[in-house]
């Protein structure tokens, strides 16, 4: 899975929902089959790479800008 890290964490920064959303899900099967010290560092690599992911979302509740 690390070799493969890099390559798939830079598949995060595409375009497209329905790509980020299949590597999510990825990373979601696949971190149930980690021990705790090989899930460790990916989940602090992804804690970096996905805040980007969700700029655009509201949190309930928040008010939606009028134009």
């Amino acid at each position: 899975m690390t070799a493969f890290l890099p390559h798939i964490v830079e598949m995060l920064q595409h375009d497209d929902p329905d790509v980020m959303m299949k590597v999510l899900e990825l990373f979601r099967n696949v971190q149930g089959h980690l021990t705790r010290d090989e899930a460790g560092p990916i989940a602090v690599l992804l804690e970096e790479q996905l805040p980007p992911l969700f700029e655009h979302v509201r949190l309930m509740g928040e008010p939606v800008p009028r134009r």
